[in-house]
């Protein structure tokens, strides 16, 4: 259970410092990967568990950072939206009895139907979006293009994806996943912005 808890953490806290205001947007190419390999060591019990309590840790901080016009917006975002990150967590696990081919395959499309029923219901706000962490690509699409968050949120999924398997396949899981967790939190803490600049 402490693994478990310290890779929902790491995923947390990486997709929230590729958020604004933090934006250090390279960390959403890996942040996900303690997440998925969260997923494949637990049962389809566990992955609705800690997909929930990762969603809801990205919510809570999501809600210090902006001001919702409501407090129901910030039930909704806190309580409710972290269900669409269960889910996929859920068919995420589902999907791990096939392939390993079809599980990368499947990942982008899957994490893009998360985001596009978050669209629709209205339950998820733009700025949970994986999308919304990669501003210079939003801006190529243009802001009109409704899908442009969904479609860059599964680009970026893949990518998380391909890193994941790319380590699965090469090195042991845990220890590549929580090497990667703490290198990327290691250079997020340490102002590893200024050394891109």
């Amino acid at each position: 259970m402490g693994f478990n808890l310290l890779l929902a953490l790491c995923s947390s806290l990486l997709l929230t410092c590729a958020f604004s205001p933090i934006q250090f947007n390279i960390l959403a190419y890996v942040a996900l990967v303690p997440f998925f390999y969260l997923i494949e060591r637990t049962s389809a019990r566990g992955a609705i568990f800690w997909g929930y309590l990762t969603g809801f840790l990205i919510s809570s901080v999501m809600v210090q950072w902006t001001s919702l016009p409501s407090k129901g917006d910030t039930f909704i975002l806190m309580f409710v939206g972290p269900f669409y990150l269960s889910t996929y967590a859920l068919a995420h696990h589902a999907l791990l009895k096939k392939s390993q081919w079809v599980v990368i395959a499947l990942i982008p499309l899957l994490w893009g139907l998360k985001e596009i029923l978050e669209l629709l219901t209205n339950l998820g706000l733009w700025m949970t979006s994986l999308g919304s962490t990669q501003a210079g690509f939003l801006t190529t699409f243009g802001e009109h293009f409704y899908l442009a968050g969904p479609i860059i949120a599964m680009w970026v999924a893949l990518l998380n994806g391909l890193l994941f398997y790319l380590c699965k396949f090469f090195m042991r899981r845990g220890s590549i996943a929580a090497l990667i967790s703490v290198l990327a939190l290691v250079f997020a803490v340490s102002g590893g912005r200024q050394w891109l600049h």
